[in-house]
């Protein structure tokens, strides 16, 4: 059985607009190999009114935040900050190794490499380019992805309370399922 809590993705955003931005910028559109130079992410124009166009026509009335969740994000923040300079980012802190072994039980990562020192450098450019974003002007948050495992979300609770959005503490409790969490699986 899958993760059937593990993507909440905006699927359309995934593949019509930030796949296609990597591949424009001669990169992995998976975000695995061939990542953007850090130093090199272009300005583009126009993106900000094509998300908004795609989330109303799904639906999004405009009168409560909306969340997008995908880790190439990181790749792409600079670009991402120009269109939404309000925008409020969250990082989800996870232990190197944790997501090392991750990559390398994961069927869709797996297949790119079985070298742990492969993954090594995959997480130090991800880390790379979070720390730019934590020293840039972007409003940034933090949370412990292993701490919520542990059955502990008041760490969630404080965030959402900092982003001023209701959240129930039982809500998150049941919604949070540390049997469906691997981290702490060796590879």
């Amino acid at each position: 059985m899958g993760n059937e809590k593990g993507f909440y993705e905006n699927t359309v955003i995934r593949e019509q607009m930030i796949k296609k931005l990597l591949l424009h910028l001669g990169c992995d559109p998976l975000g695995v190999k061939s990542l953007p130079l850090y130093e090199r992410v272009p300005n583009v124009s126009g993106l900000d009114e094509a998300v908004l166009q795609c989330i109303h026509k799904q639906g999004y009335s405009g009168d409560h935040p909306w969340l997008y969740k995908d880790a190439k994000l990181t790749l792409l923040w600079p670009i991402i900050a120009q269109a939404f300079p309000r925008a409020r980012w969250i990082i989800v802190r996870r232990e190197p190794t944790s997501i090392i072994a991750s990559c390398m039980r994961t069927h869709f990562m797996a297949h790119h490499s079985q070298s742990k020192e492969f993954w090594q450098d995959f997480v130090r450019q991800y880390q790379q380019r979070l720390q730019g974003l934590q020293s840039s002007a972007c409003k940034v948050f933090e949370i412990c992805a292993d701490s919520l495992i542990r059955g502990n979300s008041d760490e969630l609770l404080l965030l959402a309370e900092s982003l001023e959005l209701s959240a129930n503490a039982s809500a998150v409790s049941q919604f949070i399922s540390p049997e469906l969490w691997r981290a702490n699986t060796p590879a």
